[in-house]
């Protein structure tokens, strides 16, 4: 997910600021950590309001308590963008993450600060060193 900006379609307020728009970061790892992800029957990850909250904030600075004062439409608008990012995510990231820390054992950075593009040529990279090693 690249950086972008959501519209709302009615202002909430943080503190004596008026909030018109919200401007998210590009998730990493790090930010998915606590969020307790669901799938439904066709297997397509579930955002629900809770964990959009959550990562509403962590992408925004802007306390969950103030996002909830949105209302739905720009709930939902919340939400189909973090589900159109979700839909591009690895299931399986979490393993992802191990392999490029034991591959690289911290010369990669933390795995965990990397958005979906960095963990994906990590991991690539992994992948082919574990390779050569094993023969």
């Amino acid at each position: 997910m690249e950086e972008c900006t959501i519209k709302l379609t009615a202002p909430i307020m943080h503190g004596q600021n008026e909030i018109t728009e919200l401007t998210l970061r590009p998730i990493t790892g790090k930010d998915m950590l606590g969020i307790k992800f669901e799938f439904d029957t066709s297997g397509k990850m579930v955002v629900d309001a809770d964990a959009s909250f959550k990562l509403g904030y962590k992408l925004t600075g802007i306390p969950a308590p103030v996002l909830s004062q949105m209302i739905a439409p720009d709930v939902l608008n919340l939400s189909i963008e973090l589900q159109s990012f979700f839909s591009q995510w690895p299931v399986d990231w979490p393993e992802l993450v191990a392999t490029i820390g034991y591959t690289f054992k911290g010369s990669a950075g933390n795995p965990l600060d990397l958005d979906l593009d960095g963990l994906l040529w990590w991991y690539d990279r992994a992948v082919w060193i574990n390779e050569q090693i094993s023969g």
